[in-house]
């Protein structure tokens, strides 16, 4: 009987990115003779590393990446911040997530555009240069909140990313880039808290969305989005597909083939019936919606679905 190689997971369950992700490995290793582990902080501490053969992880900082890279053993970074290391990466591909970002709202007719980061990894900053870069192919400009120092991941003992759905540390400073803002306005987040903190920020400030503020998130976290009121549109960057990928890659390093970094196929966007405010001037010429004929020549204009007026 064949000894199971001992996997070991070192990806936040609290979020469905990581949850999706670990779905991915497994669906993965279901034909392989793998034994799966989930790993905490705790664990990265003494010899417990040593019983691994490998190693697919949210590589967040030097705390992380030192023990996994000391076991010697194959490692894959899905969070791709620490490339110095020189472990295999697999990651989300920036560019269709920042297009397909900028393209849900230009064929919405929006006119201002923004852009709200978080977190201190990259994808924050991939996003952003697509977002804006596929803006300016249409003449458009990006305005960006920026801080001295973005937010940080917080992390604890339960969890390697441990972010809460609460008022973010930056509340106020984001609350007057809101309000200053030209109405209406189309803002992208790249993190669906992200996404979330911004929308409580805007009722905090009476700003009406999607009236004034069209918000769209990224990681399309059902729990986060459909929990939010209104609900949150997000995009899905194709996580499992991140996880399986991650796998295969590891499945490779195993047997001593060489694995280059790779992007996993384009993201999609995952569509909530919130009302997007760059319909509303065509809502008070053609009337009220809930004439069939009157939804058709909005829906013909605007390029928006029948479900998304329907909202309204």
């Amino acid at each position: 009987m064949t000894t199971p190689r001992r996997i070991g997971l070192l990806i936040e369950r609290s979020r469905a990115f990581g949850r999706l992700m670990c779905e991915g490995v497994i669906t993965y290793a279901q034909d392989r003779e793998w034994e799966i582990r989930y790993l905490e902080p705790d664990d990265l501490r003494g010899h417990r590393l040593a019983a691994f053969d490998g190693f697919i992880a949210r590589v967040t900082t030097d705390g992380i990446a030192k023990p996994l890279a000391a076991t010697k053993k194959p490692v894959v970074d899905v969070f791709y911040n620490l490339p110095d290391y020189g472990f295999a990466i697999v990651k989300e591909r920036h560019e269709s997530i920042g297009r397909l970002a900028a393209e849900h709202f230009i064929d919405r007719r929006f006119r201002n555009f923004a852009y709200c980061p978080y977190g201190s990894g990259k994808t924050s900053v991939y996003c952003r240069t697509a977002y804006a870069q596929r803006l300016r192919r249409e003449g458009f400009a990006c305005d960006v909140f920026a801080l001295s120092s973005e937010i940080a991941y917080p992390s604890d003992n339960r969890e390697i990313i441990g972010d809460r759905i609460a008022v973010p540390c930056d509340a106020k400073p984001l609350s007057r880039w809101l309000e200053h803002l030209p109405k209406p306005a189309a803002v992208f987040c790249p993190d669906d808290l992200r996404a979330w903190q911004v929308l409580a920020t805007c009722a905090k400030c009476g700003i009406r969305v999607p009236d004034e503020i069209a918000i769209l998130g990224l990681d399309n976290d059902i729990l986060i989005c459909g929990g939010a009121h209104p609900m949150l549109s997000s995009i899905d960057p194709n996580t499992r597909e991140i996880g399986r990928v991650a796998a295969e890659t590891l499945d490779r390093l195993l047997v001593g083939r060489p694995a280059k970094d790779l992007c996993v196929a384009d993201a999609f966007l995952g569509k909530r019936c919130q009302a997007v405010s760059g319909i509303l001037p065509f809502l008070n010429k053609f009337g009220k919606v809930d004439d069939i004929i009157i939804v058709q020549k909005i829906v013909s204009h605007t390029n928006l679905c029948i479900a998304v007026y329907m909202y309204c």
